[in-house]
């Protein structure tokens, strides 16, 4: 094996290492109860924190179902309209206001927004089920040396032969 093709072997395996980071998953239930009342519904979502913000979005969700006891319905991710960030270091919703939204808060709403569950109504309890820890990335310097250590073995090689 030549020098070139070992060194373009150890750059192409040292760049996927660095590039490859597994984004954690995450399931949630959730209970609401309207103000001064009982259980209004439930439900749970899991999702994939893709870019490790710490949050999950709409866009990262992989799943939600949320039973409206009170009306009967069934909320499940495509009919999902908006979706509040839900901080997962935390555990819960995000408090600010979605966008067009400034008199309340709305964690979640369906129906093309006509439906929603607000925090002037209701009460919000929330139980992280399971959440995998985020990937450990390597630094760039141990990276950096480990490359090296295998272009000198590579190279220490080549001489022997």
């Amino acid at each position: 094996m030549s020098i070139s093709k070992l060194f373009k072997s150890i750059l192409c395996a040292t760049i996927l290492v660095a590039t490859s980071v597994a984004a954690n998953a995450t399931t949630i239930d959730f209970t609401f109860n309207i103000n001064g009342g009982g259980q209004y519904g439930s439900g749970n979502f899991t999702g994939t924190d893709l870019n490790n913000d710490g949050f999950l979005t709409l866009n990262e969700l992989t799943t939600f179902n949320g039973f409206i006891t009170k009306e009967g319905s069934f909320v499940s991710l495509p009919s999902l309209f908006q979706f509040s960030a839900f901080d997962l270091t935390t555990d819960t919703w995000n408090t600010s206001p979605l966008q067009g939204n400034t008199g309340f808060h709305i964690w979640f709403s369906w129906n093309n927004g006509g439906n929603a569950v607000f925090n002037s109504a209701f009460n919000m309890n929330t139980t992280v089920v399971s959440q995998d820890a985020p990937a450990s990335v390597p630094e760039p310097l141990t990276l950096g040396l480990f490359a090296i250590g295998l272009l000198g073995l590579g190279v220490v090689r080549r001489r022997k032969n």
